[in-house]
């Protein structure tokens, strides 16, 4: 029950906005491939993507994939 409840209400994980993905999808970008949308949009890439809007307190600047992340303070957490 407790994975349920967080899977449900959890800030981040709702939905994905369609003005950053929409450059990856061949529906919307002819020269896009479904293999490069593929990679882009598992959890860690749009979790941990510094462009993506966040909700937590705390939002990504700099990710080097296997080394680090730089988190900053977001300004429009409450």
């Amino acid at each position: 029950m407790g994975r349920l409840l967080n899977a449900l209400g959890g800030a981040d994980y709702f939905g994905w906005p369609k003005h950053i993905l929409s450059e990856y999808h061949l529906r919307y970008n002819p020269e896009a491939d479904y293999g490069d949308f593929q990679r882009r949009t598992t959890r860690a890439q749009l979790v941990l993507t510094p462009r993506m809007p966040s909700l937590s307190a705390w939002r990504p600047v700099e990710w080097v994939r296997g080394q680090r992340i730089v988190f900053d303070r977001n300004p429009y957490y409450w």
